[in-house]
């Protein structure tokens, strides 16, 4: 019984949750998938990002000789000012995958700096929680140990839960960078034209909320790391009473990991917020 306290403390001082995938490109995440999604694009999307940017064209082409009435400098201006900006936006689709990537870079340059600060990882003297109290917990007779195991039981139910979310929210935030890559030169057309401008700047803004995304996941373990080595391991003394100990920090260990779980959950809306959509 005791070394499945031990276990449970340290499930619950620590993390589970592995984050590597976000120090990756989504073509690097899963080649095969993003292979199919950039030729998706070439074959299905472009063909029709093809017309609509012919249509666009078309019409901009005809309210220019419009508003001219007549002056012919004047056709001649807006005629040259609508060709401009036609090769302008031709040139945005050349380099939409570029444009993805450099996204994509800094979003992963976030992610790598925010995985390399040291908040604590719930470690006492470099041992997690259990394996510090692991004297005293041995030392307790059996009815306490029986006592400690309900205690910790529900707590470490909840990390346990919690620690499946962020794999989820990552391999969920991949299948969107992927669709999102597949149809990038369809919204990206739309720059073209004054009245629609806004469906390309907003997918950029998507794009790069769900990018951040990432970076939020990474700062919300971070910030689970903190509270436990903060509220906890801190204050852990491994020759105190381990009964006396789980009974004072029960709320800590309780809440932290609820906490964790709120983060992963709003780290969309958090990143929102951060790139001025929310």
């Amino acid at each position: 019984m005791d070394q499945w306290i031990v276990a449970m403390l340290n499930a619950i001082s620590t993390s589970t949750a592995d984050t590597g995938n976000l120090l990756k490109l989504p073509s690097g995440y899963n080649a095969t998938m993003y292979n199919a999604m950039t030729t998706f694009q070439n074959v299905a999307v472009k063909p029709i990002t093809a017309l609509v940017l012919s249509v666009m064209l078309m019409l901009m082409l005809q309210q220019a000789t419009t508003r001219a009435d007549g002056d012919k400098m004047l056709s001649v201006r807006l005629v040259a000012s609508v060709m401009i900006k036609a090769c302008l936006v031709l040139a945005v689709l050349r380099i939409s995958g570029a444009l993805l990537q450099g996204i994509d870079q800094i979003g992963v340059s976030l992610a790598k700096s925010g995985s390399n600060i040291d908040v604590g990882s719930g470690s006492v003297k470099g041992q997690a929680l259990g394996d510090a109290m692991k004297p005293s917990i041995d030392s307790a007779n059996w009815g306490a140990q029986a006592a400690m195991l309900m205690i910790v039981l529900f707590p470490w139910l909840i990390a346990n839960v919690v620690g499946i979310l962020p794999t989820v929210m990552i391999f969920w935030r991949f299948i969107q960078l992927d669709l999102m890559t597949a149809f990038s030169s369809l919204p990206l057309a739309f720059l073209a034209h004054e009245d629609t401008k806004q469906i390309g700047i907003g997918y950029l803004k998507r794009y790069a909320t769900i990018t951040l995304q990432g970076v939020m996941l990474i700062a919300g373990i971070k910030l689970y790391q903190a509270l436990i080595s903060g509220w906890v391991t801190s204050t852990v003394k491994t020759s105190s009473d381990p009964m006396d100990f789980l009974m004072n920090n029960f709320g800590n260990l309780f809440v932290a990991p609820i906490i964790l779980a709120l983060v992963v959950i709003g780290s969309n809306a958090l990143a929102k917020a951060v790139i001025g959509e929310g």
